[in-house]
């Protein structure tokens, strides 16, 4: 028997093979670095996104499928399906993702910037998105589109990512282009002709604007362009009503104001013109004739009211009432309007010929306010051609007429007393009468 001394005198237990020992553990270090490479490899060596859950005071959770948002780095962002009834539909990361229905991407809506878009598009289209996009209001917007494939549930399912996952067609506006180089030019979609890409019927589409580069300027977004002028529905009928409104144009005419020029040619061309407006300067002649336009556009242009330019080698400018700064404006000198100077005519690209004002002769010119063609006084435009107390004119001739004072504005969408509601229109039948009663 032992005793306690003999005990801890006991010998150590060796190690019999400690090389295989140290082998094993290498092999299991390996492995695991290994496993972390392949992870990040598998990542493209980016973040990969995680999708918050939606906050249950903000967002229900709607029914229906995943919705796979896609980003210029081709990750896959996951939202619950569109509940079909609300246009916030969640958030991703802090961006708020909004959904538009195939009526409403029919109709036209205002597509907010640095949001994720969602819209449908409805069985019938025309437009292509660079149209409705690119260029609002005559800027270069940074801006970018896709167009769902389809396939995006089952490839997310069979564990593709990148552009496998996302087989679609994107769409990068110039801007966009520009400042990202190369990196996604081979994402870029074009059309057979070289066109930008083309909306296509019955389809789902993703849109993402910069809100920087897009400023204060409002892109409105519709997948109808049924006059087919290169404006789309929703930058034509602003307010969706189905009904030209003042300070609209209209979405069955090509050239709503006869002035000659395609409303998009208006709005997206060189000189930034009012669509709804034949003379957006004011000065008498129209904007058509003043960019030396020979004919109009085929057949929507009004040729009973469209003036042909009789001298198309030279232009004044339609944005301003007196091109040549010489104190009278252009339709002061070019009498008849027709684009030509003619015999006793002075020449509206000359300032050295500017005619004095004469008050009373129709024509708002030099310091002239106005000139309704008369030299009475009370009428709104005084003997001296100056705008009178309580009256706004414009026009040559001036038209002038009184400021009546008002405590609300029924139609301007904002419900001031006596208003009991307004819905920013004066139509009856839809809940908020003419009158901003309630119906």
């Amino acid at each position: 028997m032992l005793d306690s001394t003999s005990s801890s005198a006991l010998p150590e237990e060796k190690d019999s093979f400690p090389f295989v020992r140290v082998a094993l553990e290498g092999v299991v270090l390996l492995a695991l670095i290994g496993v972390a490479v392949y992870m990040y490899l598998r990542q493209g060596g980016e973040e990969v996104a995680v999708v918050p859950p939606p906050s249950p005071a903000a967002e229900a959770e709607p029914s229906g499928p995943a919705l796979l948002v896609p980003t210029l780095a081709l990750e896959a962002l996951e939202q619950p399906g569109p509940d079909f009834s609300a246009r916030l539909i969640g958030t991703q990361n802090g961006v708020e993702i909004h959904y538009f229905t195939a009526d409403e991407s029919s109709k036209g809506f205002t597509a907010p910037a640095d949001k994720h878009v969602i819209f449908d598009c409805p069985e019938s289209i025309t437009p292509d998105i660079d149209v409705s996009v690119a260029a609002p209001t005559g800027i270069l917007v940074r801006a970018w589109g896709y167009e769902y494939s389809r396939n995006e549930t089952a490839n997310k399912g069979a564990g593709k990512t990148g552009r496998e996952l996302f087989d679609g067609r994107f769409w990068l506006s110039p801007a966009e282009l520009t400042a990202t180089g190369e990196q996604y030019t081979s994402l870029q979609t074009t059309e057979a002709d070289d066109s930008p890409m083309h909306l296509t019927p019955d389809r789902r589409y993703y849109l993402m604007i910069d809100g920087e580069t897009l400023g204060d300027a409002v892109v409105r977004v519709s997948c109808l362009d049924i006059d087919k002028d290169g404006l789309n529905n929703g930058e034509e009928d602003l307010n969706g009503n189905g009904v030209v409104d003042a300070g609209e144009s209209s979405s069955l005419d090509k050239d709503s104001d006869d002035d000659g020029l395609a409303d998009s040619i208006e709005v997206h061309g060189d000189f930034v013109l009012n669509p709804a407006k034949p003379d957006t300067d004011n000065d008498g002649i129209q904007d058509g004739t003043e960019l030396g336009y020979i004919a109009g556009v085929d057949p929507d242009t009004d040729t009973t009211k469209f003036t042909i330019d009789a001298d198309p080698a030279t232009k004044t400018d339609p944005r301003k009432i007196d091109t040549d700064n010489g104190g009278a404006v252009d339709g002061a000198e070019d009498l008849n309007h027709d684009g030509k100077v003619d015999e006793g005519e002075t020449d509206p690209n000359d300032p050295e010929d500017d005619p004095e004002p004469i008050c009373g002769d129709s024509m708002v010119t030099g310091s002239e306010a106005c000139d309704d063609g008369n030299t009475a006084a009370t009428d709104g435009c005084g003997a001296d051609c100056m705008i009178e107390t309580g009256f706004e004119c414009a026009g040559t001739p001036s038209v002038c007429t009184p400021i009546v004072p008002s405590l609300s504005t029924c139609g301007n969408g904002i419900v001031e007393a006596p208003e009991v509601c307004d819905d920013g229109n004066t139509a009856n039948g839809d809940g908020c009468s003419a009158t901003c009663t309630a119906e």
